[in-house]
């Protein structure tokens, strides 16, 4: 492996768990080291990310607010429906203040089931999550999230994409590059969605399902490592998301598709070198970019755009021409331009 982009998964988790500790903080007029409160935690697929995740929440718990109970666990597989089930939990504890799930969409079947209960959210409860996905942005908008830890999958694409053709041009990289995750609240969405709280990635050490924190304690600490250049002349290269069905790994082929296709403009259009402000204004969805984006003819290099106001939806993107195959529209929409398997991109000399 080159290199291994994403995000310190345990420790988002306890930055997540920090800032509920402030909502039950605020909840019950208390500061957050002596608040009570209690707290259901909603399980992924069991896999190291699971375990992660849900080790750092509880690790970010008992540090923050050490008063606050656990009062019970339950898979829920990342789908809304399947986190509806909160229902019975209420049933049998209805003073459940906080769900939290190892990803977006359980919470959000949480915030569903609170409001069949007539419970009011951000009042009652809260719900908050992982992924920062675009669904889970509107909700937090129409003030009916409490929070989520915003991973940026959209430009975390984009930073796959730039990675891959560093490599392609013999240029060293980290083996681990971190890239940056934020908790999200109504209060900074629109900074969120701006860009704004996005930083560059930076080298790191790698994530072990080991129950304890990613980044070593000082003393333990070495440089992280990184992978030598490698000849890229005329390669082609694959870009393989694990599923193509949640928001998260929608957003992610979506900016590295867009990422893909400016390079490829870049060198058709013969430029020299490309735009330094690379992540200053990011995409925050291939749709509008590809709209916005030169014509190979065009004698200068392609800059992308300043984000819009607001994101637009998938429902909004499939509205967009696109010279994609027809197996690759559909259900899915214009924003797969990258296929799961079998499909591969040229990032090299066209």
């Amino acid at each position: 492996m080159v290199s291994y982009i994403g995000y310190d998964q345990w420790g988002g988790a306890e930055k997540l768990a920090q800032a509920s500790c402030e909502l039950l903080a605020k909840k019950y007029g208390s500061t957050a080291a002596e608040t009570q409160g209690k707290v259901y935690i909603l399980l992924g697929i069991d896999s190291i990310f699971s375990h992660r995740r849900t080790g750092g929440f509880k690790a970010g718990l008992e540090k923050y607010c050490p008063n606050v109970e656990i009062v019970g666990e339950q898979t829920a597989s990342g789908c809304a429906p399947r986190g509806r089930k909160c229902t019975i939990a209420w049933q049998k504890d209805p003073d459940i203040d906080l769900f939290y799930g190892n990803s977006d969409e359980m919470a959000i079947g949480a915030a569903l089931a609170g409001e069949q209960l007539g419970k009011v959210i951000n009042q009652d409860f809260f719900a908050v999550g992982i992924d920062g996905n675009q669904p889970t942005l509107d909700l937090l908008g129409e003030g009916k999230f409490s929070a989520t830890l915003g991973v940026d999958p959209v430009r975390m694409g984009v930073t796959v994409v730039d990675t891959m053709q560093k490599v392609l041009d013999g240029q060293e990289v980290p083996q681990i590059l971190l890239t940056p995750s934020v908790v999200v609240t109504p209060e900074n969405l629109q900074d969120y969605l701006d860009g704004k709280l996005w930083t560059e990635p930076v080298a790191g050490f790698p994530e072990i399902d080991n129950d304890q924190p990613t980044v070593p304690d000082e003393g333990a600490m070495t440089e992280p490592a990184a992978m030598g250049p490698m000849s890229g002349a005329g390669k082609t290269v694959g870009f393989v998301p694990p599923a193509l069905t949640s928001p998260f790994h929608v957003a992610m082929v979506d900016g590295a598709t867009a990422e893909a296709a400016l390079w490829l403009e870049h060198r058709r259009a013969g430029a020299g070198q490309r735009a330094t402000s690379r992540h200053s204004s990011p995409p925050s969805s291939s749709c509008w970019r590809r709209a916005s984006m030169p014509s190979a003819s065009t004698p200068s290099a392609p800059t992308r755009p300043s984000p819009p106001s607001r994101l637009p939806t998938r429902r909004a993107c499939r509205s967009w021409p696109t010279t994609s195959s027809p197996r690759s529209r559909g259900r899915r929409g214009v924003l797969h331009r990258l296929r799961p398997v079998g499909r591969r991109r040229e990032l090299a000399q066209p």
